[in-house]
């Protein structure tokens, strides 16, 4: 959980979910899925938290970034500024969602899985301009829920995208483990990417997961279950 500041020093608290993007919901700039009045108004809270970051943003800035009145903003959102949070949270979650799914059913084999996995949840992070405008601007309102006792949302977020995909070679066990150990790696190669490993090009991640994470999943002298 993510503890979004509003403008009055109350507190309302969202799910920022990445994967991952994520795990991580409060993601890209991006308008592709924008159609009806809600989906105007969570996008341009999106555009709003990348220009401003989530303090000075009131539902004053979204209406006019949406094009929308502020009562309609309030018609669609009854609880005003942390409806409106957490609309756009969950639209990234669903577009995080609908490019990722895909490339984990097509996935083949194991590392397949846990590469796709991998170095999406890289991407969708990394070309999150929300995302790293809080980084960059109000830190404190992410890292400490990025700690790894604090980890939960990222770890359901995960399973809740790549669990039936890894059941079909692993354990439930060793399911939540592969999952838990990607998203681990994707924040870290997020918030501090490597010089010499990007994550984020599928055929690095697929080397990677090949050679350091596989092998403490699956025992040589077993076959992946089918």
């Amino acid at each position: 959980m993510v503890t979004l500041v509003t403008g009055a020093g109350a507190f309302a608290e969202t799910n920022v979910r990445v994967l991952s993007q994520g795990m991580g919901a409060i993601a890209a700039n991006d308008r592709t899925y924008v159609s009806t009045g809600p989906d105007r108004v969570a996008a341009a809270t999106l555009a709003c938290i990348a220009e401003h970051g989530v303090r000075a943003v009131t539902v004053e800035h979204i209406a006019d970034e949406a094009g929308v009145s502020r009562a309609s903003v309030y018609r669609w959102f009854p609880g005003g500024r942390s409806d409106v949070l957490l609309a756009a949270g969950g639209r990234e979650m669903d577009r995080f969602f609908a490019e990722i799914e895909p490339r984990l059913a097509a996935a083949d084999t194991l590392d397949d899985v846990l590469a796709e996995g991998l170095s999406g949840a890289v991407r969708f992070l990394r070309d999150s301009k929300p995302l790293h405008a809080l980084l960059e601007h109000e830190p404190e309102l992410v890292l400490p829920h990025l700690a790894f006792h604090r980890m939960g949302t990222a770890f359901a977020v995960a399973a809740a995208v790549a669990l039936r995909h890894l059941h079909r070679f692993l354990t439930e066990d060793d399911a939540r483990r592969a999952t838990e150990l990607v998203a681990r790696l994707a924040l870290s190669h997020t918030l501090s990417p490597s010089a010499d490993l990007d994550m984020g090009d599928l055929d690095a991640a697929r080397r990677h997961v090949h050679r350091f994470v596989t092998p403490g999943l699956v025992p040589l002298t077993e076959s992946p279950r089918s």
